[in-house]
């Protein structure tokens, strides 16, 4: 029985000699190194949505410019531009934009009017020959003045004297008008209507409120500088 068994140990050597050539041989001509580490992706980095929401919400909010009118111009337009709708809206911050004709000392002219609301805000006038803007004008309590100023509210005799004692008298609409061009940049002009009935009870009351300084703030106009 030993003979056989002894065969038998030898056969089985010889086989897991054989194995481990064959083994040796594949380490060598694909090599024996681990499998190299697989980069996994970083986790990503959580965004609170109500974060992002207002970020968003911040991108796209349209940038709001005051109502206003002064020496340096009406909200966005500094200098002449097109007398265009389109260019008028982008001047004065989207708001709506209107397109018309009024008339003036009989004659009708091309206007378009800048609107809140179904609101009046600014009359844009075109200048000579129709094609860039030549005078804006407020008529609007919403659009306030350089030294706050209130249509239908402030009186001369609430701005300090030196900005109304250039003014001139204008007729129109069948009453005399105080025009006061602005010292320091006589493009911008304060227009004053003698204060009414309803501001002052009593016979004569419009000149005794001029007497008074009363006359009120009813317009402001600014006409921008050639660009």
């Amino acid at each position: 029985m030993r003979p056989a068994c002894l065969k038998s140990s030898r056969k089985l050597f010889g086989r897991l000699f054989a194995v481990a050539v064959i083994a040796g041989c594949a380490a060598a001509l694909y090599g024996c190194s681990a499998p190299a580490p697989v980069d996994r992706p970083a986790a990503p980095v959580a965004v609170s949505d109500a974060g992002e929401s207002r970020e968003t919400a911040a991108m796209l909010a349209p940038i709001v410019q005051p109502l206003d009118i002064g020496p340096s111009g009406a909200m966005g337009l500094k200098a002449a531009g097109p007398f265009m709708v389109e260019a008028v809206r982008a001047a004065f911050g989207g708001l709506e934009t209107v397109a018309g004709q009024t008339a003036i000392d009989r004659r009708v002219v091309p206007i378009i009017q800048v609107r809140s609301d179904g609101l009046a805000l600014y009359d844009i006038y075109a200048a000579p020959g129709g094609r860039m803007i030549g005078l804006v004008v407020t008529r609007s309590p919403a659009v306030a003045g350089p030294r706050n100023e209130v249509i239908g509210s402030t009186r001369q005799r609430d701005l300090p004297a030196a900005l109304v004692t250039a003014c001139t008298v204008e007729t129109g609409s069948g009453e005399q008008r105080q025009v006061c061009p602005d010292p320091d940049e006589p493009r911008f002009v304060r227009v004053f209507r003698p204060q009414q009935d309803a501001d002052v009870v009593g016979e004569g009351a419009g000149r005794l409120g001029a007497l008074a300084g009363g006359d009120v703030l009813m317009e402001m106009r600014w006409s921008p500088p050639a660009s």
